[in-house]
C-alpha cells in the first residue's frame, strides 16, 4: 500500500488525507497487534515455565496408572515389563557364559540382579500393605453390600405394610 506524504505547503486534499490517515492508522493498529501477539507469547512461556513440573508429573502418574491398569487387566505383556521377567534378568545373553545364571556368590555375597532383586523387594517391602489394603477393600465391599441389603428389607417391609 502507498502512503501519502504531506509536506507543510502542499494543498491537503481530501484522497491524501486519507491515504495518509489509513496509513498511520495501519501502523497503529500493526503496533497493536505486534505487542498483543508479544504479551500472548510471553504469557504462554510464563505458563509452561510455571506449570511443566505439574503438568510432567500428572503425565506420567497418569501414564503409570494406566499402566497399572493394564497388568491389572491381564496384559501379560505389562506385566513381565513391570516386573522384569525376561530371559536376561536370571541368564546372560550375549556373553561366553550365554545361558549361566546370574547369580554367583562374590566375596562371600550373592550377586543377583537388579529385576531379581526388585522382585524380592517387592513382595518384601509391600506385602504387610498390600495384604492390609486387601483387607480394607474386601470390609467396604461387605459394608456396602451389608447397607445395601439393609435398605432393601426396609423397603420390603414398606412394600409389605401398603398391601
Amino acid at each position: 500500500m502507498m502512503t501519502h506524504e504531506i509536506h507543510p505547503y502542499e494543498e491537503v486534499t481530501p484522497a491524501a488525507a486519507e491515504a495518509s490517515a489509513k496509513a498511520v492508522w495501519n501502523k497503529h493498529r500493526q503496533k497493536e497487534l505486534r505487542n498483543a501477539l508479544i504479551s500472548l507469547q510471553e504469557d504462554i512461556f510464563r505458563d509452561i515455565e510455571e506449570g511443566s513440573g505439574d503438568y510432567l508429573s500428572e503425565a506420567a502418574t497418569d501414564r503409570a496408572i494406566a499402566f497399572i491398569d493394564r497388568v491389572l487387566k491381564g496384559d501379560d505383556a505389562a506385566a513381565r515389563s513391570l516386573f522384569e521377567c525376561r530371559y536376561g534378568s536370571r541368564y546372560k545373553q550375549g556373553h561366553h557364559d550365554n545361558g549361566e545364571p546370574w547369580a554367583r556368590l562374590i566375596h562371600g555375597s550373592i550377586f543377583i540382579t537388579s529385576a531379581v532383586d526388585l522382585r524380592a523387594k517387592l513382595v518384601e517391602v509391600h506385602a504387610e500393605l498390600l495384604k492390609n489394603e486387601r483387607i480394607l477393600d474386601l470390609e467396604s465391599i461387605v459394608d456396602g453390600l451389608t447397607r445395601q441389603l439393609r435398605k432393601t428389607e426396609i423397603d420390603l417391609e414398606r412394600t409389605r405394610a401398603r398391601l
